[in-house]
């Protein structure tokens, strides 16, 4: 299967994208990462505490 993934004839400079959406996705990446990571931070401080493992009744037998 491996050499079936990449076309033989497709060189590395064929396969790239245009330096216009490389900037594209880096700025977006730059931005959106610690967006993501702020958000789960603050979602994990509001919850932080929040939530306690329930006590399961012991059973005994009679």
């Amino acid at each position: 299967m491996y050499p079936l993934i990449v076309p033989p004839n497709l060189t590395l400079q064929a396969a790239t994208s245009s330096p216009a959406t490389q900037r594209f996705m880096l700025i977006g990446f730059a931005v959106l990462i610690p967006v993501t990571l702020i958000y789960n931070t603050y979602g994990f401080k509001v919850f932080s505490g929040k939530v306690h493992p329930v006590e399961q009744p012991s059973h005994q037998r009679p």
